[in-house]
């Protein structure tokens, strides 16, 4: 009896998950815009908005929540990969999250998250690090253009309400396994960034 009772839950839960159709345009222009205010600080260029490569984002962003959502009913750690390792012609920075408010869209989260990583990275050797990865993508000076997808459902049960998942799709991509690549694409900043606000949304970021 136990077991058909587990079924019935898991079977509504099911149900009461489901993606947000929203309008996502406003989110992703402040994304862009603050992207390449923080490129600048950087010495690189801003990037193009490319709708192709955003139209690939989106579905990246999908199928990746759909599959947070599936290891989150197994009470499954789900752990994201950032960059596509079957298409060498772009990379990704894919930031994901389950919290109790839709405050989740936040471009501060998303984008001071990885640029926080600059306070890791060894301008000495100035070369790839797997923990500094989002930051050099983001900064990497000949990359051009810049593709966003978003993606968020709500109903996850327990105490998450809402899950996110925000992917930036860049090309040419950044992170070339080249000590010369690094030393002229990843530049350290004119002046020091400026502070950013926290946020004090109750969420568990993967």
């Amino acid at each position: 009896m136990a077991w058909k009772l587990a079924i019935v839950i898991i079977a509504v839960l099911s149900a009461l998950q489901h993606f947000v159709a929203a309008d996502f345009e406003p989110f992703k222009r402040a994304i862009f815009e603050e992207h390449n205010k923080l490129r600048a600080l950087h010495q690189a260029p801003p990037l193009e908005f490319n709708s192709e490569l955003s139209e690939s984002a989106q579905v990246e962003a999908e199928r990746y929540l759909k599959q947070l959502l599936k290891h989150f009913k197994r009470k499954q750690k789900f752990y994201p990969k950032s960059g596509n390792p079957d298409d060498q012609s772009y990379n990704d920075n894919t930031w994901a999250s389950l919290a109790c408010s839709e405050s989740t869209l936040n471009v501060n989260w998303v984008l001071t998250k990885w640029m926080e990583e600059e306070k890791a990275y060894n301008w000495t050797n100035n070369y790839f690090d797997k923990n500094t990865g989002h930051f050099t993508q983001m900064i990497w000076k000949s990359t051009e253009d810049l593709g966003i997808g978003v993606a968020v459902a709500t109903g996850l049960g327990y105490k998450f309400k809402y899950g996110t998942v925000v992917v930036l799709r860049y090309s040419p991509p950044g992170n070339v396994l080249d000590p010369d690549a690094f030393a002229s694409n990843v530049l350290p900043p004119i002046h020091p960034l400026p502070d950013r606000p926290d946020s004090d949304s109750d969420s568990d970021e993967y």
